[in-house]
């Protein structure tokens, strides 16, 4: 569920991303780049209160998670205008530069 959530990250469908993220995260609440497209996908979608408890979770998991450090090796984005957006729906759901 965890690639199908990025794939309709990608498409823009963010609510099916949700849906996606969410049921993968019953199935592997400690799957930290699951948590990532949650996160960036509420944020996409203004759900900021929602968005900034899924950073709290991912967090917990890996408590130095930057932007800076992880854009560096981002993956799997090749095209720059989806990761520009990836990178500023995550900053929407509070997480740190």
């Amino acid at each position: 569920d965890t690639r199908l959530a990025l794939a309709h990250y990608a498409n823009g469908d963010l609510e099916a991303a949700v849906r996606s993220s969410l049921r993968a995260r019953n199935e592997n609440p400690n799957f930290s780049a699951n948590l990532r497209f949650l996160a960036a996908a509420l944020g996409g979608l203004g759900r900021r209160g929602q968005a900034q408890a899924v950073v709290a979770d991912l967090l917990r998991l890996e408590p130095d998670f930057r932007l800076s450090a992880y854009e560096r090796g981002l993956q799997p984005f090749t095209d720059t205008a989806l990761r520009e957006r990836f990178l500023s729906d995550l900053r929407t759901a509070g997480v740190q530069p």
